[in-house]
C-alpha cells in the first residue's frame, strides 16, 4: 500500500509542468535584474564581508528562493504546481545548500595547511 502511493506521488511529480513562454521571459528577466542588482549595486566595491552582512545576505537570498517555492512557482505554473513540487524543489535547494558549505569547510582545512 505504502509502495503503492508513493509510486503515484513520484508518477505526479515527474509529470511535464506547462509554463507559458511569457512567464520565463518574466523569470528569466528577474534573475538578470537580481543578478544585476547584487553585483552591480550592493557589491560594486570590495570590502570584508562580516557576520551581520553575510547574515543579512543568506536570509534576503534564502527568504526569496522561499518565496519562489511557496507563491512564485505556483503562480506560474497554476493548478499543475502541488505540494509534491514544492517539497522537491524544497529538498534539492537544502541539498545544494549544505553541499555548498561541505565545500567551504574543504577550503578552509586545505588553506589551513
Amino acid at each position: 500500500m505504502i509502495l503503492a502511493a508513493t509510486a503515484n506521488a513520484a508518477a505526479a511529480t515527474e509529470a511535464a509542468l506547462t509554463i507559458s513562454p511569457i512567464n520565463w521571459v518574466w523569470f528569466i528577466g528577474a534573475v538578470l535584474v537580481f543578478l544585476a542588482l547584487d553585483l552591480g549595486v550592493f557589491h560594486r566595491t570590495p570590502h570584508a564581508v562580516g557576520f551581520g552582512e553575510a547574515l543579512m545576505w543568506t536570509t534576503i537570498w534564502f527568504s526569496m528562493s522561499m518565496a519562489f517555492a511557496f507563491w512564485i512557482a505556483p503562480a506560474m505554473v497554476g493548478e499543475q504546481w502541488t505540494g509534491d513540487h514544492t517539497k522537491l524543489f524544497i529538498t534539492g535547494y537544502v541539498v545544494e545548500l549544505s553541499l555548498s558549505m561541505d565545500n567551504v569547510f574543504v577550503i578552509a582545512l586545505i588553506f589551513s595547511f
